[in-house]
């Protein structure tokens, strides 16, 4: 973006599309790191690795001791009448664990907890407990779960967890990056200064004699024929590089014409440097 107010020359080393085309196209990335995140965390504190579920009954009301452990630690909770109430209980086949575990999930009045166990006990244990809940002479009734390869999960943990952070960690990077080196240019004329505005820094200011610069050049610094950067040199009249800007995704040559322009120089010239 280049603009002209009176005796002043503004204009962008980075386009402002290109920053915005980072963050759009980053966005999916760290809304799935965050989803991954939370989400996981949200569902994982309702399924339980291991359990022990204590069920007792005082004539008509029923009480429930929960303890366990899930992905994220343990877990205490009392299930009764008057706060969170066992409705009922059912088998859920999941699907992941190679089938080797399934779910007993037990109904409340306010959620489902899940808890896993090896299928080949489900369907005794989840009798037991609607046998209970059904049965109002049957007074108490306890089971126990476990999941099958619990250690595998907590082996598994820290490449899922590096897995999540590099999707949120490496676009952050990357937008910061792009904001941070933006720099605004101000060319005026009535102070012979130029001032770079700098986010996240300070703003620099530099004194230039306008009339010592004699002429532009626009650097073309190529590394490959697909990896190619540009940068703006001003020459002073003793053949020295008065001021290097280094541009990113923005046109070159416009920036450099109207330096050109505002300082009544020649044309600038161009300049390729292959590494």
């Amino acid at each position: 973006m280049i603009s002209n107010p009176p005796n002043k020359l503004v204009f962008l080393n980075t386009s402002i599309v290109h920053i915005l085309c980072i963050i759009l196209v980053s966005s999916p990335f760290i809304l799935f790191a965050l989803y991954l995140t939370f989400g996981d965390l949200i569902i994982s504190l309702s399924r339980l690795n291991k359990a022990s579920l204590n069920c007792s009954r005082d004539k008509s009301e029923i009480s429930c001791s929960l303890t366990g452990t899930n992905s994220y630690g343990n877990i205490e909770q009392v299930l009764s009448s008057r706060n969170e109430k066992l409705l009922g209980v059912r088998m859920e086949i999941s699907r992941e664990d190679n089938g080797v575990d399934n779910w007993i999930v037990l109904v409340t009045n306010k959620k489902e907890i899940f808890l896993f166990t090896h299928k080949s006990v489900i369907a005794d244990q989840i009798y037991r407990l609607d046998s209970f809940l059904n049965n109002p002479t049957q007074n108490a009734v306890k089971i126990e779960t476990r999941r099958s390869n619990e250690r595998k999960i907590l082996s598994m943990s820290p490449f899922y967890v590096i897995y999540r952070d590099l999707c949120f960690v490496i676009p952050i990077i990357y937008i910061v990056k792009s904001i941070v080196d933006s720099k605004k240019y101000i060319f005026d004329k009535e102070n012979n200064r130029i001032t770079i505005k700098r986010v996240l820094r300070k703003d620099l200011s530099l004194e230039i004699g306008f009339k010592k610069i004699k002429q532009v050049n626009l650097v073309l610094v190529i590394k490959s024929d697909e990896n190619m950067s540009e940068k703006i040199l001003l020459i002073g009249n003793d053949d020295s590089d008065l001021l290097s800007i280094d541009l990113h995704y923005t046109s070159g040559s416009k920036i450099a014409d109207s330096i050109c322009s505002f300082l009544h120089l020649e044309p600038y010239q161009t300049i390729e440097v292959r590494l």
